[in-house]
């Protein structure tokens, strides 16, 4: 048996050497559309299930092959699929196919393109691709990137008074999220699963990140949304931008568009929550061949679905452009001033379920108080933990951006953009028990003595019940320390009293408080580019000055304890500096 069994595995072998012997091979080059070898571009013959990949000198040699006519694909990241029909394969020959160019269909995954189109079509628009000029790097469709485009057109559909987040929530790997429920307000988005400071976002090629949180908030230009005329979503690393880190993602407004043709609108929304939004906006057209304006004034108001969580919002947008066919600029000022009633924290689950108990337990983990015991219970679904009337995120923030672009004849082409930030605000909060200690203050004393007490707390220890008995009022705190002697033992009177020092105070107050930013952010962006037949050179760079002041204010305390309304209790300051080049 054993030797059929070696007999038979010798002859399989034998066969399957006969049929190698019998096969043939495939061998070719393949080049971009400038003559350059394309190393790792796959070779597939997909009927047989068989492939190779090129080498570093875009050379490949497919073995093994059997005897047929097959059809050849080669692929290549940011080139369109080359199919070769017709590929005839001999038996122990091998078949020498003619140099494959990927041509017209390039892409360069290697060095991101600029297109530089005539003049009159040239504006700034940050790192987005679209049919429209581009000042700087950017991908195209077929640019190895994930990215999403997203319209004037689509945006305007979706534009019914929310957060700009809430206009892009339907595209690839992007959450979406309200602190108020209805997308008015504070909102926020994450895409690929990384927060906003994992996300780069710049408008017109500006950062737009907090410098110091790398942040950002969208509450700070209400109905932003009626302004872009383009934006688009790369996810994940993308091309580099200036501003934070795209860890993430990057996300490029463009707002730069006039349209040629004068216009004037106004659009009123209203929906659920009282959410309303009222927006007039006009356009002067294409004066005099060379000039162009344009403008809006949005308001934006809402209850919130979140109990209290309401929004008051206001923002505003000029543009103006000239452009002569060699040089354009184009100045900008937008901005927007808001007052949200704050809900950042979220719903219990307790309370979502009606878990009477473990509300109870959450109320009592967390120290809360009467009153919020009874508004945890009470509140259902909409659930917001703030009660007093005056908890509220108040801040205005105004951006001024000028963009100048110049072509020097047909192959160099520069541009020169200037901005600032000024941002000012507070949120204010009323705070429960909070001790003198954390603002800088020492405990309201009323009194002290010093004397012998037989007087026990539950705890067993000395406490002076006759000194207490001098003092009215719930805030008022007393400490008893035992008096010793020089070896360390309680001191007593002949009766067996205890002498204790007594004081009576108070060590905290209810207070509210406001906390303010105060911060400029400017500096320069620029860029030249040379572009010749197969030449492309970009220079370019950014620097960024940011200083921000950070300080808290005192508004009203029940036991002032020598301050005044106004008082501040701390006072920082945040500078920031960076400055990149780069030659591509």
């Amino acid at each position: 048996m054993k030797k059929v069994s070696s007999l038979l595995l010798i002859f399989l072998g034998l066969m399957a050497l006969s049929a190698a012997a019998q096969n043939g091979s495939i061998r070719g080059k393949v080049f971009d559309n400038t003559g350059e070898p394309l190393p790792f571009a796959n070779v597939i013959i997909d009927r047989i299930n068989k492939g190779t990949a090129c080498d570093l000198d875009g050379i490949f040699e497919m073995k093994d092959v059997p005897p047929g006519t097959y059809q050849l694909k080669i692929t290549f990241v940011g080139y369109r699929p080359k199919i070769l029909d017709g590929v005839v394969v001999n038996a122990n020959q091998i078949t020498t196919i003619s140099d494959v160019v990927m041509g017209g269909d390039v892409t360069d995954a290697r060095v991101l393109p600029m297109i530089l189109p005539d003049m009159d079509e040239v504006e700034l628009r940050g790192n987005v691709l679209s049919s429209a000029a581009v000042i700087s790097v950017r991908g195209s469709s077929k640019t190895p990137i994930a990215k999403s485009d997203v319209s004037a057109s689509e945006i305007e559909k979706l534009n019914n008074g929310q957060d700009l987040p809430y206009m892009v929530q339907n595209t690839p790997s992007v959450v979406v999220t309200s602190d108020a429920g209805a997308g008015v307000g504070y909102t926020g988005l994450r895409i690929r699963g990384s927060d906003q400071t994992r996300i780069n976002v710049t408008i017109n090629g500006i950062p737009y990140n907090d410098p110091e949180s790398q942040g950002v908030f969208w509450v700070n230009l209400p109905d932003m949304a009626s302004s872009v005329d383009n934006l688009q979503i790369q996810r994940g690393v993308g091309s580099s931008t200036n501003g934070a880190g795209a860890f993430g993602g990057s996300m490029s407004l463009n707002t730069l568009t006039i349209p040629e043709n004068a216009y004037a609108q106004v659009n009123n929304s209203f929906g659920s929550f009282n959410t309303m939004k009222n927006t007039v906006a006009f356009g002067s057209g294409r004066i005099n061949g060379k000039w162009k304006f344009e403008g809006r004034l949005s308001q934006i108001t809402s209850d919130g679905y979140i109990d209290r969580a309401s929004a008051d919002l206001k923002s505003y947008y000029m543009s103006g452009a000239y452009d002569d066919g060699r040089t354009s600029i184009q100045a900008l000022v937008f901005g927007g001033k808001e007052r949200t009633y704050q809900s950042w924290y979220g719903t219990p689950e307790s309370r979502l379920n009606n878990d009477r108990e473990g509300m109870l337990a959450h109320a009592a983990n967390e120290g809360y108080s009467e009153a919020q015991t009874e508004n945890l219970l009470n509140s259902g679904r909409t659930y917001n933990f703030y009660l007093y009337e005056n908890e509220v995120d108040d801040y205005a923030q105004d951006h001024y951006q000028l963009h100048l672009n110049h072509r020097f004849g047909n192959y160099l082409t520069a541009q020169l953009s200037g901005h600032y930030t000024y941002g000012r605000g507070f949120f204010e909060q009323q705070r429960l028990g909070e001790d003198f200690s954390d603002y800088g203050l020492n405990p309201i004393v009323y009194g002290t003595t010093q004397g012998f007490t037989a007087d026990l707390d539950a705890d067993g220890n000395p406490i002076n019940l006759g000194f207490e008995s001098n003092y009215q009022g719930n805030d008022i705190e007393f400490s008893h320390d035992v008096v010793n002697d020089a070896q360390g033992n309680p001191i007593t009177d002949p009766s067996g009293q205890v002498l204790v020092n007594s004081q009576a105070g108070i060590n905290e107050t209810d207070l509210i408080r406001r906390r303010w930013l105060s911060n400029d952010f400017y500096g320069v962006t620029y860029s030249l580019n040379y572009r010749k037949n197969r030449v492309n050179a970009i220079l370019g760079g950014a620097y960024n000055d940011y200083d921000g002041d950070h300080f808290g204010e005192l508004i009203w305390m029940e036991h002032a304890n020598g301050t005044q309304s106004g008082d501040l209790y701390y006072l920082n300051n945040g500078r920031k500096k960076d400055f990149n080049t780069y030659l591509k």
